[in-house]
């Protein structure tokens, strides 16, 4: 099969293929009255004067032509463009021929030029064309005067990271699933935003059925792909606005993840908003439902078949304290009321799992006051039953290195492995991110394996032997998000 530039010679072949594929494969949805019309319009001289103002193409199979399309400026516009002619016969349909068509069409200069791409449609094609990524112009969905449902694409850039989360200066343009042909080392910025009401409440959203990626699927998040020259918090709001209407003053950044089968560098939000639950507005072609679920119904959703999966294990951290939540486990930020039970965990950590009692009254008196200074030093308490029951200090250092480091964690021995440390470690790593710093850094006793083992599946790499302990770091990656981002 060969796709080619039309010649003169091929008006009459030309012709006898549109009449066919008219007369077998648009019946089905027009009158034959009507079609009958448009057959007696589709002469050679038509084909030949179609030629003359467009890009026309053939597709042909041991010579015989068995497909066309052609595009052309949108009414002599230099920045808008159409297609036209687009057929195949119906002996050669459903063999990916249509879709070659389209994507030599979008090679063409004409295409190349154009922001918006316009697309008069048959009936019968309209559901191949939203899958080539063509959505219904203004929201129109019915047919015009004259028997066609316009539609459009507007082109869509990208700028490209690389691993390190700088731009690297490349350009790609988006098409019906074409991430995958981003190049190895190469990435686009995504944004996802999980929004959650004043009353607690958290926004779920049914994708559309023909969405390239995940389609039919709940999702616990707006967001997509950013526009060149857009920043991660820039794309985010955007995006919030477009697929929900909603519109936010607070945006807090969750995590940074690369995604190695989509080439995506994403940021990952929480939406603070205080809406009418019915002001929810979906947008054409992204979404097609939505509800509002409680604490305990996002948890639910996480775990269901419905849910996507790489966006749940984006925000694990966040839906670790959610699980706590429903449990009535709170986590927060220490009060300097809370030193003489972090004092009774420190000793009871000592006692459990070191099996020693050196340690009889806890810290040295006056040692905790840093966590309560204002210097960056603090610490993280889960509260259950009016009481403290686990403490994580965190350190924030930026000497030689800009770090966190993670230094005592303590869960009293009734609530252990119900991963509540887990998720101080987490609560640590989002405010790493919120802060934008590089690295967190902990230290863990090589006979405590079971510690070792929990930070090794968290993403800790040994990165020195300190004698009877072992110091462990992960790393994250950055790029510039705007201004106004709120920092937690």
């Amino acid at each position: 099969m060969i796709i080619r530039r039309f010649e003169e010679s091929d008006a009459g072949e030309v012709s006898r293929l549109i009449r066919t594929t008219i007369r077998i494969s648009n019946t089905k949805d027009y009158p034959v009255e009507l079609m009958d019309a448009l057959i007696e319009e589709e002469t050679e001289e038509h084909v030949l004067e179609r030629a003359s103002w467009t890009h026309f193409y053939v597709v042909t199979d041991e010579d015989k032509i068995i497909g066309c399309g052609a595009i052309g400026p949108y009414w002599g516009k230099e920045d808008e463009s159409s297609l036209f002619t687009i057929f195949v016969h119906p002996d050669h349909q459903g063999k990916g021929i249509g879709r070659d068509i389209v994507n030599t069409l979008e090679q063409d200069v004409y295409f190349k030029r154009a922001k918006r791409i316009e697309i008069p449609a048959s009936i019968t094609g309209v559901p191949f064309y939203r899958k080539m990524g063509y959505a219904f112009k203004n929201g129109v969905t019915e047919p015009d005067e004259e028997h066609l449902i316009r539609m459009e694409k507007k082109r869509e850039l990208w700028d490209l990271y690389d691993r390190e989360g700088k731009q690297t200066g490349e350009i790609f343009e988006r098409g019906f699933g074409t991430y995958q042909k981003i190049p190895q080392g190469r990435y686009h910025l995504v944004s996802d935003v999980l929004v959650q009401n004043k009353d607690g409440r958290f926004l779920l959203c049914k994708r559309h059925m023909e969405k390239d990626v995940y389609p039919g699927f709940w999702e616990a998040s707006a967001g997509g792909s950013a526009k060149v020259g857009e920043l991660p918090g820039e794309c985010a709001r955007r995006e919030l606005k477009e697929e929900t209407g909603l519109e936010t003053d607070q945006l807090d950044l969750i995590n940074v993840v690369f995604r190695e089968p989509s080439h995506s560098l994403i940021y990952c939000y929480v939406a603070r908003v205080d809406v009418d639950p019915d002001s929810v507005i979906l947008q054409e072609e992204e979404t097609v439902d939505y509800k509002w679920v409680d604490a305990a119904g996002l948890i639910d959703y996480s775990v269901s078949d419905v849910a996507i999966k790489t966006s749940v294990v984006r925000y694990e951290n966040f839906y670790n304290v959610i699980k706590l939540a429903v449990q009535n486990i709170h986590v927060r930020k220490a009060f300097s009321k809370d030193v003489p039970r972090v004092k009774t965990l420190f000793t009871e950590m000592m006692r459990t799992i070191y099996k020693t009692d050196e340690v009889e009254d806890g810290y040295e008196d006056g040692y905790l006051d840093k966590y309560f200074s204002g210097t960056g030093d603090f610490i993280y308490v889960a509260e259950a039953e009016g009481e403290v029951i686990a403490f994580l200090s965190v350190e924030e250092h930026n000497e030689n290195e800009r770090f966190i480091y993670l230094d005592d964690l303590s869960v009293t021995e009734k609530f252990r492995n119900r991963g509540i440390g887990r998720c101080l470690i987490g609560m640590a790593e989002m405010y790493s991110v919120q802060k934008e710093i590089p690295a967190i850094i902990l230290h863990v006793d090589k006979e405590n394996d079971l510690a070792y083992k929990l930070y090794k599946r968290l993403g800790y790499s040994v990165i020195t032997d300190d004698g009877d302990r072992m110091r462990m770091k992960k790393s994250q990656t950055y790029t510039k998000q705007e201004s106004g981002i709120r920092r937690v």
